[in-house]
């Protein structure tokens, strides 16, 4: 039994005209009882491997050659090339031979195409990819700046039309103020005039006076508020106010109306309506006006109820009458202002289209 071996020596030499590598292994003794030669000597292992077959095919896929094979003389053909293996004490043991004759230099030649046309389609793709952010770039500047034009352009026309708005504002509320004023004498010199005795011709001509200027005192009040919302100036006053109180002297002003046109006049309140409301009482009594002035204008026949109601927070005025109606189509427009159902309502029934 060995413990180890020990490597003696290793040489190349020719075995029967074939290369070979040989290694003579001493053995080591794992005790001193290991018998030796009859002469005394400790004994050898010897190991033979042949230079030819797989080493060199795996010679050849190490170093890139083709063919590798072993000769005893140097004589190569076209393209390949030869070197001597030498073995110990420069003793030649025969000769590689191979191809290409330069290894390295033919893979470069074989590699060289290959990677110059990669360089080519790199180069391209770059170019391209140059080109296209080069274009996307330009399309997202001309966004931009089209998006900053298009918004200055928008800024611009607002405030053009704010500074019309305002301006148009300003020119009826002053033209309104200015109307308003010698109306006011005209409607209180109309009214007192009506106190006094007149005959019959004078007393008509003092109602139509009257009449007339009233109508004129409300269609100025009328754009006067208009501008005033426009101009965003319009303030609420809250004040506790009961709430059927006004509304019935708002329907009390419009029953001598009713009856000179032989119609009926009513009112109705929900049995929850609120007795007391916190509101702007100009306001809420501007709106019964307006809705009693419409439904009593427009009914030759018959009645009109006004009706009273609430939901949570939202107090709900309704105006039933049996009057001409208004179209589906006279619907959409009868909301914006100084417009009106029919294009003859105003010619027939008068009004502005503010109410």
């Amino acid at each position: 039994r060995t413990s180890s071996l020990a490597v003696h020596t290793t040489q190349l030499m020719a075995i029967d005209g074939r290369p070979a590598a040989v290694s003579v292994m001493e053995v080591l003794p794992a005790t001193k009882k290991v018998a030796l030669d009859p002469v005394g000597r400790e004994p050898l292992l010897v190991s033979i491997r042949y230079l030819d077959g797989a080493y060199l095919h795996e010679l050849g896929e190490r170093s890139l050659i083709v063919s590798p094979r072993f000769a005893s003389s140097p004589t190569v053909g076209k393209g390949e090339h030869a070197a001597a293996i030498m073995g110990d004490e420069a003793q030649r043991v025969g000769y590689l031979i191979w191809s290409p004759e330069l290894p390295g230099q033919h893979m470069l030649g074989l590699l060289g195409p290959l990677a110059a046309l990669t360089l080519v389609v790199f180069a391209s793709v770059m170019a391209l990819m140059t080109v296209v952010l080069a274009r996307s770039q330009m399309r997202l500047e001309k966004s931009v700046n089209d998006h900053k034009a298009s918004e200055a352009e928008a800024i611009a026309q607002r405030r053009a039309a704010e500074v019309a708005s305002l301006a148009k504002s300003d020119f009826l509320a002053t033209m309104s103020h200015e109307i308003r004023t010698p109306l006011n004498a005209v409607v209180s010199a109309a009214h007192f005039l009506g106190q006094s005795e007149l005959s019959a011709a004078q007393r008509e001509h003092v109602t139509m006076l009257q009449d007339g200027s009233s109508v004129l005192l409300s269609l100025v009040n009328d754009v006067l508020d208009l501008s005033r919302i426009e101009a965003g100036k319009l303030v609420l006053e809250a004040t506790p106010f009961a709430l059927m109180n006004e509304a019935r002297s708002v329907l009390a002003l419009w029953e001598p109306r009713a009856v000179d046109k032989e119609i009926s006049l009513a009112i109705h309140a929900a049995d929850d309506l609120p007795q007391g409301v916190v509101l702007d009482l100009l306001r809420v009594k501007q709106i019964l006006f307006n809705l009693l002035s419409n439904a009593i204008k427009f009914t030759e026949a018959g009645g009109v109820t006004l009706r009273l109601s609430h939901t949570a927070e939202t107090l709900v005025f309704e105006v039933e009458d049996s009057g001409i109606g208004i179209s589906a189509e006279g619907l959409e427009r009868v909301f914006g202002a100084f417009e009106q159902a029919e294009s003859g309502t105003a010619r027939r029934f008068g009004g502005t289209g503010l109410g």
